[in-house]
């Protein structure tokens, strides 16, 4: 019996290969030529946060050219002097004109010294602890959360960039010692999908 099994699947292996020699056929080239602008991140500035003491929290918001709003209801001569000598993080998107790009950051929770002092500088992020703008626009400012992916549109015009800025809310522990904390943001940007 398993003679009689091993001739059949012999003689089936060959009848079907010999059909399928009988078969002509033909090869279509495929050729693809991607065009447009690779998108392009640049960073501009690094977040620079100036005369922060422990126990104090300021929220800094980006104003979309280079600086932070101050918005201090009543006059606050310690927070207008953060404000005044702070410079947000800021990164230079280019690409296709008026493309559509998903901005997504990855955003530090907290800061911490090189070792030399000790304590914590805690941050967290809402709707205006960022902004984008485009250089030809009406200079509109659009300001959104860093902690969700968030849709931009390109600048319309051919070689100009998008502007995006990064402040937070920075928490600086009471006992925390006076140096340089640091931490990284990075910022992904993606093509959106038609």
């Amino acid at each position: 019996m398993k003679t009689f099994m091993f001739v059949l699947a012999a003689i089936l292996v060959v009848g079907f290969n010999a059909l399928a020699q009988d078969v002509p056929n033909g090869e279509i080239g495929i050729s693809v030529d991607v065009s447009g602008n690779p998108l392009v991140v640049a960073n501009v500035a690094d977040e620079t946060v100036v005369g922060l003491t422990p126990g104090v929290t300021a929220a800094l918001v980006p104003d979309g050219a280079g600086a932070f709003l101050d918005g201090a209801d009543l006059p606050n001569p310690v927070y207008s002097n953060i404000v005044a000598s702070s410079v947000p993080g800021q990164v230079e998107v280019s690409g296709e004109s008026s493309g559509l790009v998903i901005l997504s950051f990855a955003l530090p929770y907290a800061l911490y010294s090189d070792g030399s002092t000790s304590g914590i500088v805690h941050m967290d992020y809402n709707g205006t602890s960022a902004c984008w703008t485009n250089a030809s626009a009406s200079a509109e400012v659009h300001y959104f959360n860093p902690k969700n992916p968030e849709t931009i549109v390109l600048d319309p015009t051919e070689g100009n960039v998008t502007d995006i800025y990064l402040g937070g809310i920075f928490s600086v522990d009471a006992h925390t010692e006076a140096g340089v904390y640091t931490g990284t943001a990075l910022v992904t940007a993606a093509y959106a999908s038609n």
